[in-house]
């Protein structure tokens, strides 16, 4: 894992903001997990990106839109086994819900 393009995130810290500084270690290489040794606050190397709440494994995500990419259906993505589509139609389902009137 490469620290040089991450930064301590704590606002109270000295180095907040610093990428690529020497205040930033690999904390957990199996969690995917770095440290401040400034200030000792963890955080997940992907913090700020889409991938930071998303509990699906990152493999399935960028197959599955790999796929959308070559014009695949949601329905021949669900053939492939790759997702269930069953959440995916609850999440939209709910979403249209709070958007209409």
């Amino acid at each position: 894992m490469q620290t040089q393009s991450h930064w301590c995130d704590q606002r109270a810290c000295p180095d907040f903001g610093k990428i690529g500084g020497p205040n930033i270690k690999v904390y957990s290489y199996a969690e995917r997990r770095y440290y401040c040794t400034t200030c000792s606050h963890t955080f997940h190397a992907d913090r700020g990106t889409f991938f930071e709440t998303v509990r699906t494994d990152r493999q399935v995500i960028l197959n599955v839109v790999a796929m959308l990419v070559e014009r695949k259906s949601l329905r021949a993505i669900a053939v492939s086994n790759i997702v269930n589509l069953t959440p995916l139609y609850t999440g939209w389902i709910l979403l249209a819900n709070t958007l209409l009137p």
